[in-house]
Protein backbone atom coordinates (compact mmCIF):
# COMPACT_ATOMS: atom_id res chain seq x y z
CA UNK A 1 0.00 0.00 0.00
CA UNK A 2 3.06 2.51 1.17
CA UNK A 3 4.97 1.71 -2.00
CA UNK A 4 1.56 2.14 -4.43
CA UNK A 5 0.63 5.58 -2.41
CA UNK A 6 4.75 6.32 -2.90
CA UNK A 7 4.66 5.85 -6.38
CA UNK A 8 1.43 7.74 -7.29
CA UNK A 9 3.19 10.89 -5.41
CA UNK A 10 6.24 10.42 -7.30
CA UNK A 11 3.77 10.46 -10.38
CA UNK A 12 2.31 13.67 -10.02
CA UNK A 13 5.20 15.49 -8.75
CA UNK A 14 6.13 14.29 -12.82
CA UNK A 15 3.24 15.11 -13.45
CA UNK A 16 3.17 18.84 -11.96
CA UNK A 17 6.44 19.50 -14.00
CA UNK A 18 5.68 18.25 -17.33
CA UNK A 19 2.17 20.17 -17.04
CA UNK A 20 4.33 23.53 -16.29
CA UNK A 21 7.00 22.63 -19.34
CA UNK A 22 3.60 22.03 -21.77
CA UNK A 23 2.18 25.20 -20.50
CA UNK A 24 5.06 26.99 -20.98
CA UNK A 25 6.33 25.34 -24.42
CA UNK A 26 2.81 26.53 -25.41
CA UNK A 27 3.43 30.16 -24.77
CA UNK A 28 6.27 30.30 -27.07
CA UNK A 29 4.29 28.32 -30.15
CA UNK A 30 2.43 31.17 -31.72
CA UNK A 31 3.88 32.27 -35.17
CA UNK A 32 3.80 35.94 -34.42
CA UNK A 33 6.09 35.13 -31.20
CA UNK A 34 8.28 33.16 -33.00
CA UNK A 35 8.77 35.84 -35.84
CA UNK A 36 9.45 38.58 -33.21
CA UNK A 37 12.50 36.14 -31.81
CA UNK A 38 13.80 36.30 -35.86
CA UNK A 39 13.50 39.73 -35.50
CA UNK A 40 15.30 40.58 -31.83
CA UNK A 41 17.98 37.33 -32.83
CA UNK A 42 20.10 39.85 -34.92
CA UNK A 43 20.14 42.58 -31.95
CA UNK A 44 21.17 39.56 -29.76
CA UNK A 45 23.93 38.67 -31.80
CA UNK A 46 25.49 42.49 -32.10
CA UNK A 47 24.90 42.46 -28.35
CA UNK A 48 27.23 39.66 -28.23
CA UNK A 49 29.88 40.89 -30.13
CA UNK A 50 29.84 44.51 -27.86
CA UNK A 51 29.81 42.62 -24.51
CA UNK A 52 32.66 40.42 -25.76
CA UNK A 53 34.65 43.38 -27.64
CA UNK A 54 34.10 45.52 -23.90
CA UNK A 55 35.72 42.19 -22.28
CA UNK A 56 38.89 42.65 -24.56
CA UNK A 57 39.56 45.74 -24.67
CA UNK A 58 38.46 47.35 -21.01
CA UNK A 59 41.15 48.33 -19.06
CA UNK A 60 40.32 46.08 -15.77
CA UNK A 61 42.28 47.62 -13.53
CA UNK A 62 39.98 50.71 -13.13
CA UNK A 63 37.31 47.82 -12.29
CA UNK A 64 36.50 48.16 -8.62
CA UNK A 65 35.01 44.62 -9.23
CA UNK A 66 37.69 43.42 -10.83
CA UNK A 67 40.20 44.73 -8.57
CA UNK A 68 38.33 42.70 -5.81
CA UNK A 69 37.70 39.58 -6.97
CA UNK A 70 39.51 38.88 -10.02
CA UNK A 71 43.19 40.43 -9.97
CA UNK A 72 43.93 38.52 -7.07
CA UNK A 73 44.09 35.44 -9.48
CA UNK A 74 46.08 37.60 -12.26
CA UNK A 75 49.80 36.98 -11.96
CA UNK A 76 51.61 40.15 -11.89
CA UNK A 77 54.69 38.75 -13.88
CA UNK A 78 54.48 36.19 -16.88
CA UNK A 79 57.21 34.14 -16.94
CA UNK A 80 56.50 30.09 -17.82
CA UNK A 81 54.98 29.17 -13.93
CA UNK A 82 52.52 31.81 -14.55
CA UNK A 83 51.34 30.52 -17.82
CA UNK A 84 50.69 27.36 -16.74
CA UNK A 85 48.98 29.01 -13.86
CA UNK A 86 46.62 30.51 -16.23
CA UNK A 87 45.97 27.91 -18.09
CA UNK A 88 44.99 25.80 -15.13
CA UNK A 89 42.94 28.33 -14.30
CA UNK A 90 41.30 27.97 -17.67
CA UNK A 91 40.26 24.74 -16.70
CA UNK A 92 39.24 25.46 -12.80
CA UNK A 93 36.23 28.21 -14.17
CA UNK A 94 34.36 26.14 -16.60
CA UNK A 95 34.88 22.97 -14.39
CA UNK A 96 32.96 24.60 -11.67
CA UNK A 97 30.41 25.84 -13.45
CA UNK A 98 29.92 22.08 -14.62
CA UNK A 99 29.80 21.24 -11.20
CA UNK A 100 27.29 23.56 -10.02
CA UNK A 101 25.14 22.67 -13.29
CA UNK A 102 25.63 18.86 -12.04
CA UNK A 103 24.11 20.19 -8.54
CA UNK A 104 21.24 21.93 -9.99
CA UNK A 105 20.45 18.80 -11.92
CA UNK A 106 20.67 16.22 -8.71
CA UNK A 107 18.45 19.09 -6.77
CA UNK A 108 15.87 18.98 -9.64
CA UNK A 109 15.57 15.51 -8.95
CA UNK A 110 15.70 15.42 -5.37
CA UNK A 111 12.65 17.92 -5.42
CA UNK A 112 10.79 16.22 -7.91
CA UNK A 113 11.41 12.92 -7.24
CA UNK A 114 12.50 12.64 -10.99
CA UNK A 115 13.66 9.03 -12.17
CA UNK A 116 17.12 9.28 -13.56
CA UNK A 117 16.32 5.92 -15.72
CA UNK A 118 12.48 7.14 -16.82
CA UNK A 119 12.73 7.49 -20.56
CA UNK A 120 11.56 11.38 -21.22
CA UNK A 121 13.37 13.79 -18.47
CA UNK A 122 11.66 16.87 -17.65
CA UNK A 123 12.41 19.82 -20.05
CA UNK A 124 14.39 21.63 -17.39
CA UNK A 125 16.53 18.29 -16.49
CA UNK A 126 16.94 18.40 -20.31
CA UNK A 127 17.86 21.85 -20.42
CA UNK A 128 20.72 21.97 -17.64
CA UNK A 129 22.20 18.76 -19.17
CA UNK A 130 22.39 20.33 -22.37
CA UNK A 131 23.99 23.19 -21.20
CA UNK A 132 26.60 20.90 -19.58
CA UNK A 133 27.21 18.99 -22.87
CA UNK A 134 28.27 22.23 -24.93
CA UNK A 135 30.19 23.73 -22.32
CA UNK A 136 32.15 20.36 -22.07
CA UNK A 137 32.44 20.56 -25.84
CA UNK A 138 33.73 24.18 -25.83
CA UNK A 139 36.01 23.78 -23.12
CA UNK A 140 37.49 20.55 -25.16
CA UNK A 141 38.17 23.47 -27.94
CA UNK A 142 38.75 26.09 -25.72
CA UNK A 143 41.23 24.85 -23.54
CA UNK A 144 43.84 24.06 -25.85
CA UNK A 145 44.07 27.27 -28.32
CA UNK A 146 44.04 29.16 -25.28
CA UNK A 147 46.99 26.74 -23.86
CA UNK A 148 48.46 27.60 -27.16
CA UNK A 149 47.73 31.46 -26.99
CA UNK A 150 49.26 31.65 -23.11
CA UNK A 151 52.50 29.73 -24.41
CA UNK A 152 53.07 30.80 -27.56
CA UNK A 153 51.63 34.05 -28.64
CA UNK A 154 51.14 35.97 -25.25
CA UNK A 155 53.56 38.35 -23.84
CA UNK A 156 54.57 41.27 -20.97
CA UNK A 157 52.43 43.20 -22.99
CA UNK A 158 49.23 41.53 -23.99
CA UNK A 159 49.03 39.15 -20.96
CA UNK A 160 45.70 40.89 -19.37
CA UNK A 161 43.98 39.60 -22.44
CA UNK A 162 44.45 35.64 -20.88
CA UNK A 163 42.35 36.75 -17.93
CA UNK A 164 39.91 38.70 -20.63
CA UNK A 165 39.82 35.59 -22.89
CA UNK A 166 38.57 33.76 -19.96
CA UNK A 167 36.17 36.03 -18.26
CA UNK A 168 34.44 35.86 -21.97
CA UNK A 169 34.24 32.61 -22.24
CA UNK A 170 32.87 31.85 -18.90
CA UNK A 171 30.09 34.64 -19.40
CA UNK A 172 29.06 33.19 -22.38
CA UNK A 173 28.86 30.04 -20.57
CA UNK A 174 27.03 31.35 -18.26
CA UNK A 175 24.31 33.47 -20.49
CA UNK A 176 24.13 30.14 -22.61
CA UNK A 177 22.86 28.18 -19.11
CA UNK A 178 20.26 31.21 -18.82
CA UNK A 179 19.61 30.98 -22.53
CA UNK A 180 18.80 27.49 -21.99
CA UNK A 181 16.04 28.23 -19.24
CA UNK A 182 14.95 30.83 -21.89
CA UNK A 183 14.06 28.03 -24.12
CA UNK A 184 12.21 26.05 -21.98
CA UNK A 185 9.23 28.94 -22.84
CA UNK A 186 10.18 28.69 -26.20
CA UNK A 187 12.63 31.96 -26.17
CA UNK A 188 15.90 31.16 -28.25
CA UNK A 189 17.76 34.40 -29.15
CA UNK A 190 19.22 34.36 -25.58
CA UNK A 191 20.97 30.95 -26.15
CA UNK A 192 21.48 32.41 -29.91
CA UNK A 193 23.24 35.02 -28.79
CA UNK A 194 25.60 33.73 -25.65
CA UNK A 195 26.85 30.70 -28.53
CA UNK A 196 27.38 33.72 -30.83
CA UNK A 197 29.82 35.11 -27.66
CA UNK A 198 31.02 31.35 -27.65
CA UNK A 199 31.86 31.74 -31.03
CA UNK A 200 33.90 34.69 -31.11
CA UNK A 201 36.27 33.60 -28.55
CA UNK A 202 37.10 30.21 -30.15
CA UNK A 203 37.35 32.17 -33.65
CA UNK A 204 40.09 34.69 -31.89
CA UNK A 205 41.96 32.30 -30.53
CA UNK A 206 41.43 29.98 -33.70
CA UNK A 207 43.00 32.20 -35.69
CA UNK A 208 45.98 32.92 -33.17
CA UNK A 209 46.97 29.20 -33.50
CA UNK A 210 46.66 29.71 -37.45
CA UNK A 211 48.30 32.63 -37.90
CA UNK A 212 51.00 32.66 -35.38
CA UNK A 213 49.50 36.23 -33.58
CA UNK A 214 46.87 37.45 -31.79
CA UNK A 215 44.48 39.31 -33.31
CA UNK A 216 41.70 40.50 -30.93
CA UNK A 217 42.23 44.30 -31.78
CA UNK A 218 42.51 43.69 -35.54
CA UNK A 219 38.72 41.82 -35.28
CA UNK A 220 37.30 44.42 -33.13
CA UNK A 221 38.52 47.16 -35.57
CA UNK A 222 37.66 44.99 -38.78
CA UNK A 223 33.98 44.68 -37.45
CA UNK A 224 33.23 48.02 -36.09
CA UNK A 225 33.69 49.23 -39.40
CA UNK A 226 30.24 47.71 -40.30
CA UNK A 227 28.30 48.06 -37.21
CA UNK A 228 28.97 51.56 -36.91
Amino acid sequence: MSKNKGKANYNNDVDDVDDFENKDSKRGGSKFFIFLQLVIFPFAIIGSYFLTRQILKEDFSKCDLFVKYIQPYNPKTWNFEDKVYMIVLAWIDPAILVFVMVVMVMSIRLLFLVDPLRKTQPTLINAINGAIQNTLEQTFIFIPMFAYWVLKISNEQNKNLAIAYIMAFVISRVLYLIGYFFQAMGIFFVRGGAFAMTLQVQILLISAVLLNQDNSSFYSTFLDKYIK
